[in-house]
This record gives C-alpha cells, sequence and structure tokens, in this order.
C-alpha cells in the first residue's frame, strides 16, 4: 500500500497470473472503493518497476 498526494494505492505482488488473491481484491474494494488495487505478476512486472 502507499499513499501519494492523499490517494492511496495498493499492489498485490504475484508470480505467476493466475494466483492472486479474489477474496483480498474483494475486501480491498469493499473497503477503499476510490482506491486503485493492482496485481503485479510476471507477465507485467516491468511496467510497475519503470
Amino acid at each position: 500500500m502507499e499513499e501519494n498526494e492523499g490517494i492511496l494505492s495498493s499492489y498485490e505482488l504475484k508470480w505467476t497470473k493466475d494466483k492472486h488473491n479474489n477474496k483480498t481484491i474483494a475486501l480491498w474494494n469493499k473497503t477503499y472503493s476510490n482506491a486503485p488495487l493492482s496485481v503485479v505478476n510476471n507477465e507485467n512486472y516491468l511496467d510497475f518497476v519503470l
């Protein structure tokens, strides 16, 4: 989780694309409906770090 200029964002880091936790995503969206949650995996991690 990070805060930038008053905006919360969260990142779930998983090596494989199919292993993300739907419960975590659902709970985050319910609790922080205006804050994005991004799933970072082995297919998109370069976009995340660059």
